[in-house]
């Protein structure tokens, strides 16, 4: 905005001083955040390291330090977590930022002790619940530290037609053939 246009707004409204304080705070601010400092991911972590370590404990959600965002930043880094080991690793040298890690996969119940199935594992992992509890699992149902329940539902989405070779792979365990049949009787309604 240029210095012409500022005075011909402030000029209407000089008779009205509430207005004038309000569009003088809105100018400062627009110009705070267009002087404002753009960091990079890895200056983001280090000051989340020296939030760390100055105030002891870790960002709320909209806490800001040093002109940077950081409770947004540590908690995008929460939802990374689960899929960036290296991104563990670098933090594992402070325990407050791991323990609230910990916390969140947890609470999710995505830690998984490091075990990895392989899809096949999945698979069994998913029958050997069918058979023992005689029932479908539910979406978040975790089994040996597996959520079988996400992958079972991702997996029956791509059920289109009793012809598809998923459904022909689980045609011998009734409970998982009256599953799809319902599920397809829903799509074709």
């Amino acid at each position: 905005m240029t210095n012409e246009s500022k005075e011909l707004i402030l000029n209407d409204f000089d008779n009205n001083i509430y207005i004038k304080n309000d569009f003088d705070n809105f100018l400062e601010l627009r110009e705070k955040k267009e002087n404002s400092i753009m960091y990079t991911k890895e200056q983001k972590k280090e000051l989340l390291i020296e939030f760390v370590k100055l105030n002891k404990r870790l960002p709320i959600g909209k806490e800001d330090y040093k002109l940077c965002h950081i409770g947004p930043f540590y908690q995008k880094l929460k939802f990374e977590i689960y899929e960036d080991n290296e991104l563990y690793n670098y933090f594992s040298d402070y325990p407050l930022i791991i323990e609230g890690f910990d916390n969140y996969l947890e609470e999710k119940g995505i830690r998984d002790e490091n075990i990895t199935y392989t899809f096949d594992q999945k698979i069994n992992l998913l029958i050997e619940y069918v058979n023992k509890n005689e029932k479908i699992p539910g979406y978040r149902t975790i089994y040996k530290d597996c959520n079988i329940g996400g992958f079972y539902y991702r997996y029956r989405k791509k059920i289109d037609s009793t012809e598809h070779e998923v459904y022909q792979k689980f045609i011998n365990n009734i409970y998982i053939k009256n599953d799809f049949d319902d599920y397809l009787k829903t799509l074709n309604n």
